[in-house]
């Protein structure tokens, strides 16, 4: 029968984001709400609550069952949009290759609190880092309690990569501190500045310097670095060896001999005896004591002494 049930209920507007409750107000009994399509929702309770998300019309159904009879009734609920919605800017700051940006969503208006939806990140809060491996742009979708949405879009720039290169120029002469250091930077966006490790400054080349390894950063005109490593190398001594003997010349007034052989350094070896003689060696050589300059390649020399025999 139906006598027995009466399914009446409340009515009320409802906003988009805002929750809404229809009450019953027929006969007490076992309930059944649903909203119809698309929501497709269902509910057993005496009052049923629900949250819409769209605006649109919407069929809402409820049917009472009361000492064995039943009745239902179907009312339509009109949703709208209350209020003005959100306006959103998003911002962000340009990186290098390989670096996390900052990508910032201001809201205002509309209905605290909102909800963030990012593009090409996938991020659903205010803010977010994503470290981007070319130049990608990201739109942010911001939706307000009300179900107000706006949108924003927002590129971030990927830099072009910058290089450092160091180029040594080696010691000539062992023991001296004359090597240096220069750095060249390509790509990125000039003008660069250069930082040399150990304090040795801000220019392009350092001089003076002993040998070792020497590292330099280089930062580009968008902040952007690079380091390189060089090593500055230097011969080893400069050092000859004597090797002495007697000859078998009978009219000679002086028969010894000697042969100069050259080590370390750079060769090929020049080597200039007191009475100019230039020979690495000499014979007839009489009793005395000899000083001979030996020199290399780049110049570097050391006096070596003899004493004959």
């Amino acid at each position: 029968g139906t006598s027995a049930a009466s399914a009446t209920f409340s009515n009320p507007s409802a906003c988009v984001g805002s929750g809404v409750t229809f009450t019953n107000t027929g006969t007490t009994g076992t309930y059944s709400w649903n909203i119809g399509s698309p929501i497709n929702v269902s509910g057993t309770t005496v009052n049923f609550s629900y949250t819409f998300l769209s605006a649109g019309v919407y069929s809402v159904t409820h049917t009472v069952t009361t000492a064995g009879c039943t009745n239902t009734v179907t009312k339509y609920i009109s949703v709208t949009t209350c209020g003005s919605g959100p306006t959103v800017t998003a911002s962000a700051n340009s990186v290098c290759p390989g670096a996390c940006a900052t990508v910032s969503s201001t809201p205002v208006g509309g209905t605290a609190p909102y909800t963030y939806s990012w593009s090409a990140s996938g991020g659903t809060s205010q803010n977010i880092s994503p470290c981007p491996a070319g130049t990608t742009t990201y739109t942010v979708r911001v939706t307000d309690s009300g179900g107000n949405s706006a949108t924003a879009t927002v590129t971030v720039t990927v830099n072009p990569a910058v290089s450092a290169t160091a180029t040594p120029t080696n010691i000539s002469c062992s023991g001296a501190s004359t090597g240096s250091a220069a750095a060249a930077g390509s790509g990125g966006s000039s003008p660069y500045t250069y930082n040399w490790s150990g304090g040795l400054g801000s220019g392009f080349q350092v001089t003076g310097l002993s040998t070792g390894t020497y590292t330099v950063t280089l930062t580009d005109n968008k902040g952007c670095t690079s380091t390189s490593t060089t090593t500055i190398t230097s011969p080893p001594p400069l050092s000859g060896q004597f090797t002495k003997g007697t000859s078998n010349c009978a009219s000679c007034g002086c028969k010894e001999w000697v042969m100069i052989t050259g080590a370390g350094g750079t060769g090929p070896y020049s080597y200039s005896w007191p009475d100019g003689y230039l020979n690495r060696y000499k014979s007839q050589l009489c009793p005395g004591a000899y000083l001979i300059n030996l020199k290399d390649k780049n110049g570097c020399s050391v006096n070596l002494s003899l004493t004959a025999p």
